[in-house]
């Protein structure tokens, strides 16, 4: 769940930005519920993908793309498109595989908590061999505390809510 949920879709949408306009990426990445529908329909069998939910997904990424910059489409690379595409995609299946959690009966904050856990485990070697120890060392105590309460009272709790609902 957490290489689903986390490690691969904040790695491709970060190397995706990097690559094209913040705009555009809000556009691919706003096909994860597109995604949802899709995979739900075919993985799951209490959920089919009825033209009404397929509807409503549409019009939901038209609004999107409305809201957004679309001068920029031109002139980004494919491969960061794709990968934010697969962002999106990594997120449905991450919702699909997720619901089987709920059957357990596994306390979310456990569920929340392993998969935060699994992340960090499998995203700190990483993040060590691109960056190295040196930008980590010289990082201010308020920034550190920033990163901390983002984790603990944003991402800790959607996650427990998200594994609840």
């Amino acid at each position: 769940m957490g290489l689903l949920n986390n490690v691969l879709p904040f790695s491709l949408i970060v190397w995706g930005q990097s690559q094209i306009s913040p705009g555009l990426a809000a556009i691919l990445n706003a096909s994860a519920p597109l995604f949802g529908v899709i995979m739900a329909g075919i993985l799951l069998r209490d959920e089919s993908a009825t033209p009404i939910k397929l509807t409503g997904v549409f019009v939901d990424f038209a609004g999107v793309i409305v809201m957004m910059d679309l001068s920029s489409i031109t002139t980004s690379s494919l491969l960061a498109k794709l990968a934010i595409l697969l962002d999106a995609l990594s997120y449905a299946c991450a919702s699909v595989y997720g619901r089987r959690f709920k059957a357990t009966g596994l306390n979310p904050i456990l569920v929340a908590a392993g998969q935060v856990t699994e992340s960090t485990l499998l995203l700190l070697p990483i993040a060590l061999w691109v960056d190295g120890n040196d930008p980590y060392a010289n990082v201010p105590t308020q920034v550190w505390a920033a990163i901390i309460s983002l984790a603990v009272f944003s991402n800790a709790a959607a996650y427990i809510l998200y594994f609840i609902f």
